[in-house]
């Protein structure tokens, strides 16, 4: 009676020990979930602050910096750039104009060549390309975001940033022929970073 008693004991104490060591494992389990949890959600912030960090360069160049650029280099007048970088650097935002003037000129298409300021016209930009060979860089703390004009295609539309000129237009003995619009289109690049990374790309007609 003794020894049935003794080897149920020693049953019930292994089947405790089980229980005991599933108790641990589920719980290790829990304790990693959470913490991974957390981790993905800290992640997902930080990639959406640098992501529309990013996408305010995108709506920048497209809203203002393409049309004063373009008035910057038909007119040569540098009033109303140096008054958006002032204006931005008034905010905590600091733009710096990587590529010289010829550079820009060139993938703006008012230059046709341009030495050392290659067009991706084959093979899209890497990450790398974009922030060594960026026109831009825009620095808003803790982010910084590089802006690439990385190929363009011209058009016959007017770029001067200032009014539009005279449409062109054929002319036959049966009447008028207007041209038709081709717009300038641009590929732009944006890549941000802090602790995250984004990368967006755009075409922009102009």
């Amino acid at each position: 009676m003794k020894g049935a008693r003794s080897r149920f004991q020693g049953f019930a104490l292994i089947w405790v020990l089980v229980f005991m060591l599933v108790g641990l494992i589920l719980a290790y389990a829990l304790v990693a979930l959470l913490t991974q949890g957390q981790r993905v959600t800290g992640f997902l912030g930080r990639y959406h602050s640098v992501l529309e960090a990013t996408q305010g360069v995108l709506d920048l160049s497209s809203q203002q910096m393409f049309d004063l650029l373009f008035y910057r280099y038909y007119s040569g007048v540098t009033d109303d750039w140096n008054q958006l970088v002032q204006s931005l650097n008034s905010t905590g935002v600091i733009l710096n104009q990587l590529s010289s003037d010829t550079c820009l000129k060139h993938r703006l298409g008012l230059l046709d060549n341009a030495t050392n300021c290659p067009l991706f016209t084959v093979n899209p930009p890497s990450l790398t390309d974009i922030e060594t060979k960026a026109d831009f860089s825009i620095q808003m703390d803790p982010y910084q975001i590089y802006f690439l004009i990385a190929n363009r295609k011209k058009g016959n539309t007017d770029i001067s940033g200032n009014d539009l000129i005279t449409g062109g237009v054929a002319q036959r003995a049966t009447g008028m022929i207007t041209v038709k619009s081709i717009p300038y289109l641009y590929q732009l690049e944006i890549y941000g970073r802090s602790s995250e990374k984004a990368h967006l790309s755009a075409l922009y007609l102009y």
